[in-house]
């Protein structure tokens, strides 16, 4: 995993979960053992992406991003965005999330971005 062992990665998420928490963001780990694609017509709030483990394409504002293991990537908030992910990252976010039982992202109370996996 990187250069970071294990107990200086949750030192680290720790840190930042102590920061962020305190403005109204949420914090957490998402995983994934396949490829998940996502789309959003943007959020009320910036959004964070650290990618712990795996690769993350992030499409916005006319470019791919392909932010590195380890760097704060931000999404600005209001901004419509594609994504591809593999692996495990921690998202900083400051809004009500959850995947329905139709594994369509609902995002407070509206049908937000529909996630098509492939294995």
């Amino acid at each position: 995993m990187n250069n970071m062992n294990q107990s200086e990665l949750k030192l680290g998420l720790e840190k930042l979960k102590q920061d962020w928490e305190p403005k109204g963001f949420k914090c957490e780990l998402y995983r994934t053992n396949s490829v998940e694609f996502w789309s959003n017509p943007g959020h009320k709030a910036d959004e964070f992406i650290i990618m712990i483990e795996g690769e993350l394409e992030v499409y916005f504002q006319g470019k791919t991003h392909h932010p590195s293991i380890g760097e704060f990537f931000k999404v600005p908030a209001n901004t419509p965005h594609n994504t591809r992910m593999s692996g495990i990252m921690y998202w900083i976010y400051a809004f009500d999330w959850q995947w329905n039982e139709d594994k369509v992202g609902i995002e407070e109370g509206k049908i937000r971005s529909p996630k098509v996996k492939s294995v």
